[in-house]
């Protein structure tokens, strides 16, 4: 994915002449990732995308606010090469803006993959200049009274572009279900997102267990259509019964598996002064 990122961006950079001179990038693993060969699901590979993508606009002497729009769709035609339009890029557009989203991705037919490695290249500038309908909106965590604890699940996690290839099929055969379900998720959610910003801690886990419900829901209905083995429930039972015990402890607020879910991780919101953390696992 890294090579990507550096190739897509070599050549938009070389495209409007702005490569003033070729670039080294050391990637380091930090430690908190784990070993480089393991998968972690703490996002590492969106973080080094869009740094390796911003390492180059800096190196050439380029503003990054000014060109915050461009690094983010570079970074996510990169992710998108790799992955082949797979996921949803909203990890990358996090790592972009720095901050809490409201997010929803483009269109996966807004441009087309190639085997060719050259014609992915030869489309990059239309599709950098084009309008993407990505919508992102930023919002204020309230990190003055909250804060959020992640934990890795050691030697454990998710494949997740299997996982989003087993949505995709239950999708297309189950269209009503599929989007009368993440509806409820979303809209869930949203108000969950309303109600944690107005501190309000008891609609912020009845907004949020709505939503674990409504996804849990879709994830089993996914398990008992699949033929894959190595499919897992977005929320494993022995994670969930971890989050529901912790959401017992006074000062946690909520837990979830986020993003892919599965044994990438887990999530908590706490209270800004929590410090049992070791309560938890």
């Amino acid at each position: 994915m890294v090579s990507c990122a550096y190739l897509t961006t070599e050549h938009y950079l070389k495209h409007h002449d702005l490569w003033k001179w070729d670039i080294t990038i050391k990637l380091i693993n930090s430690k908190m990732f784990g070993k480089k060969e393991i998968k972690s699901g703490l996002g590492s590979s969106a973080a080094a995308t869009v740094a390796v993508v911003c390492s180059l606009f800096k190196a050439q002497n380029l503003d990054l606010d000014k060109y915050k729009q461009i690094i983010l769709k570079l970074s996510q035609y990169s992710a998108a090469l790799f992955n082949k339009k797979l996921g949803s890029g909203f990890d990358i557009a996090t790592c972009v803006y720095n901050k809490s989203i409201f997010y929803k991705r483009f269109s996966p037919n807004l441009f087309e993959i190639f085997e060719d490695k050259q014609k992915n290249l030869d489309q990059l500038i239309s599709v950098v200049t084009k309008k993407w309908d990505f919508y992102i909106k930023p919002f204020e965590f309230p990190k003055n009274d909250f804060k959020i604890l992640f934990f890795n699940i050691l030697n454990s996690s998710t494949q997740t572009t299997l996982s989003v290839k087993e949505f995709f099929r239950f999708k297309q055969a189950n269209q009503d279900v599929y989007f009368e379900i993440l509806k409820n998720q979303n809209d869930a959610e949203k108000k969950a997102i309303y109600y944690l910003q107005r501190k309000n801690i008891e609609k912020v886990r009845y907004y949020t267990h709505t939503a674990r419900d409504e996804l849990n829901k879709l994830s089993n209905l996914i398990l008992l259509s699949s033929s894959n083995k190595n499919f897992v429930l977005v929320e494993p039972i022995e994670l969930g019964s971890i989050i529901d015990e912790a959401e017992k402890i006074d000062g946690v607020v909520v837990g979830r598996c986020p993003g892919a879910g599965g044994y990438d991780g887990l999530a908590f919101i706490a209270k800004k002064d929590f410090d049992q953390t070791s309560q938890i696992i």
